[in-house]
């Protein structure tokens, strides 16, 4: 009787290990129809981005948001890339014909209440101003405004009391960064912290000198680690720019207004540059120490070895081989996402 219940409880427990076998197997076709599914919306994508636009809700975006992000580690580059490109132009479109526009002259009366708004810090997520001009705005604007900080959503402050919508670079970094080439993924790394806040504002800068410098170090690095890059045409667009403004300045933050013995000189642009000149480890020493001979010198003396009679501005592009970034006009925004973004230029 003894061995008898001995071998019914065997048969039992032998019995209860089966199971889990079982259930495995149950289960596979259930993750096998699972992962087609996954696949076949990764490849819908294409498709339901372009759909989106200046009527879409924030729901839609955080569905396709939700989906790159599942798929984006699945594909290679080049589709990687492509849904990059897609997502722009989807935020492009969902933003369209919302804010300032010459037909929309009540969207510019509300932001100007909201730099009245002294209750709220400079640089609060969402922006707020005054609730009866509020009420005036079109439909399309009110529901970007309430939805602000959603879905990427942030309404920017340009300067000389302009807002428009952007889309956050930290957007390209949680959605798409993670799953790049490490060459791509440090060019938006770098772009969305450097865009975080504003690089020109009025035609000022609004970072200071060892920051501009910094920046120009880096992407001098940049093309020396990854010489065949995707990004290498901005990263090379962005060296150049901040080379300029090291020299140079701004419309309304200049390191000089003639360049030229005893002229008024930005001490902090001057300071950094006497630094740079030091420097072997960057070519930016050789226009560094070129300029500090430079302004060594008058006026007549200048032209006397130039054999010109050019503004000190045109002498000293010329004396540094520096050319004005901005002349090319190649219609590329870098100051706004984690990647560059493309503009038409008339």
């Amino acid at each position: 009787m003894r061995i008898l219940n001995l071998c019914i409880t065997s048969c039992i427990l032998l019995l209860g290990c089966q199971k889990p076998i079982q259930s495995q197997n149950e289960q596979a076709p259930q993750q096998a129809a699972k992962k087609t599914t996954s696949q076949e919306k990764c490849q819908e994508l294409d498709q339901i981005m372009q759909k989106i636009d200046n009527h879409s809700t924030i729901e839609a975006l955080n569905q396709i948001n939700a989906q790159l992000k599942q798929c984006i580690a699945t594909v290679e580059n080049a589709q990687q890339l492509k849904w990059l490109e897609s997502s722009t132009q989807m935020y492009q479109r969902f933003f369209a014909e919302a804010g300032w526009s010459v037909n929309n002259n009540k969207f510019y009366d509300y932001t100007i209440s909201i730099l009245d708004n002294t209750d709220q810090a400079d640089d609060a997520p969402i922006k707020l101003g005054d609730p009866a001009l509020f009420k005036l705005l079109p439909a399309r604007d009110q529901y970007l405004l309430k939805h602000q900080g959603e879905a990427y959503i942030k309404l920017q402050d340009v300067g000389e009391a302009i807002f428009e919508y952007h889309r956050q670079p930290q957007y390209i970094i949680d959605i798409f960064a993670p799953a790049l080439p490490k060459d791509q993924q440090v060019f938006v790394q770098r772009m969305a912290k450097d865009n975080q806040d504003l690089l020109y504002s009025d035609a000022a800068l609004t970072v200071s000198w060892a920051e501009l410098v910094e920046r120009a170090l880096f992407w001098e690095q940049y093309l020396q680690q990854y010489p065949n890059a995707i990004f290498k045409a901005d990263a090379q667009n962005l060296f150049h720019e901040y080379r300029y403004l090291i020299f140079f300045g701004s419309d309304n933050t200049p390191v000089s207004d003639l360049f030229f013995k005893d002229a008024w000189i930005n001490e902090e642009a001057l300071t950094e540059i006497k630094k740079l000149a030091k420097r072997q480890d960057t070519s930016l020493h050789i226009p560094a120490k070129k300029f500090l001979n430079f302004i060594q010198f008058s006026l007549d003396e200048h032209n006397q070895v130039m054999n010109i009679s050019d503004s000190p501005y045109v002498h000293l592009q010329k004396f540094l081989d520096i050319k004005n970034p901005w002349d090319d006009h190649n219609g590329r925004d870098c100051h706004t996402d984690a990647v560059c973004l493309q503009y038409s230029v008339n």
